[in-house]
């Protein structure tokens, strides 16, 4: 049996594999490729590289193997999933987490609590120059980036539902056409008690300014009509902003902002596609949760969106990181009897071939039915305010 040691530091993106032992000495050996590549690239084949696995199976010719992983829990993860899915070249393997006590160290939640501690540390040392208005601002700005989830959603899927279920509120308009005309940003702000809103018009005008949220606000907002357009369509309000509590969403480390975009078939703005786009194709920046109406798929506008995805993952260079920032919710699911058909019967029979049709495969998928989830928390919410 062979023995590899792999070890992995996502931070500075560098991967050490040792074999019994020992350093690659050849520099033209297969097993270079990992060199300054994130492990969700490495783990699985991509052109010529056929993955680790099987890289590890041709370079050593032993068809057992023992992997000593050093590196995060989330990337053990990912290299034990790869190990199910194409670890078959070898007759056994065993994979250990080697320094699975303290890993908890690199997680990235507790990184950002040791720098935040290191910075109040020299905030309150004897050294000025750390103290200056510009490394403060600098400082705060780099922690204190929003983490952006970016809602789509073809029409009557209940996006808007699942997001009221989200924030544990009726603010978002939902009925069964394209409700949302206007971007509606959620941020999470634990510091405030209601949800306040912000909103200016497509000049740059300030129409709302920290006023307390309503449903029928967020509903004017949305419908307010541009009164230069000869023909009445185009929406006068460029962007919403919510910032409120969002429950069980810690918001002292991180700032989540889930950012509503209208149906896929709204057409009554350009940018509202091109947003959609964007946050489908940009890696670094978005999760993008795709809700459905899992009792009635295949339409025309799910099945343009679910394309985009698809050519997402495949013309990604980051494998397995690609796929897993897309979340898939099957919304509506209340709606089926399952006496009749089992959800189990639901998802291998309907769901999951209808994402394979559109391209879509081992999906992080979930079900979900927004309106029992939101009555649940806001009936939670008016018990804990009594």
């Amino acid at each position: 049996m062979v023995n590899v040691q792999i070890t992995y530091n996502p931070y500075t993106v560098r991967t050490e594999i040792l074999l019994n032992g020992k350093e690659i000495e050849d520099k033209f050996s297969p097993l270079m490729y990992v060199n300054n590549k994130r492990l969700q690239e490495w783990i699985e084949p991509k052109g010529s590289w056929q993955g680790i696995y099987k890289e590890l199976r041709t370079s050593t010719g032993d068809s057992q193997i023992r992997i000593d992983f050093i590196g995060t829990f989330g990337d053990f993860e990912d290299l034990a999933y790869a190990k199910d899915k194409f670890g078959d070249c070898f007759s056994h393997i065993e994979l250990v987490h080697k320094n699975k006590d303290r890993a908890k160290d690199a997680d990235p939640y507790q990184k950002m609590i040791q720098l935040r501690e290191l910075y109040k540390e020299l905030q309150e040392g004897p050294i000025e120059e750390f103290k200056t208005p510009d490394i403060q601002k600098n400082f705060d700005n780099a922690i204190n980036s929003d983490f952006r989830i970016v809602v789509v959603a073809p029409m009557s899927s209940g996006k808007s539902t699942l997001i009221n279920a989200i924030i544990g509120r009726e603010l978002l308009p939902a009925v069964n056409q394209a409700t949302t005309a206007v971007i509606t940003e959620i941020k999470d702000n634990d510091k405030f008690e209601d949800f306040l809103v912000n909103a200016e018009d497509k000049y740059g005008n300030p129409v709302a300014r920290n006023v307390k949220a309503t449903k029928s606000l967020i509903s004017e907002l949305n419908y307010k009509k541009d009164p230069d357009d000869p023909e009445g369509k185009d929406a006068l309000i460029r962007l919403i902003q919510l910032e409120g509590p969002i429950p069980n969403l810690p918001s002292d480390i991180l700032n989540t902002v889930f950012v509503d975009t209208p149906g896929g078939n709204n057409s009554q703005n350009l940018e509202h596609e091109e947003l959609m786009d964007q946050a489908i194709n940009d890696e670094n920046k978005s999760l993008i949760l795709y809700v459905f109406n899992g009792a009635q798929l295949g339409t025309n506008d799910s099945n343009i969106i679910l394309q985009k995805i698809a050519n997402s993952m495949r013309n990604s260079s980051n494998g397995k990181q690609s796929r897993d920032r897309f979340l898939f919710v099957a919304n509506r699911m209340d709606e089926f009897d399952v006496s009749e058909e089992p959800y189990e019967e639901v998802i291998e029979n309907t769901i999951l071939p209808q994402l394979a049709s559109n391209g879509i495969t081992e999906p992080n998928l979930f079900l979900a039915s927004a309106q029992t989830a939101k009555l649940i928390r806001m009936i939670a919410k008016m018990q804990a305010s009594r």
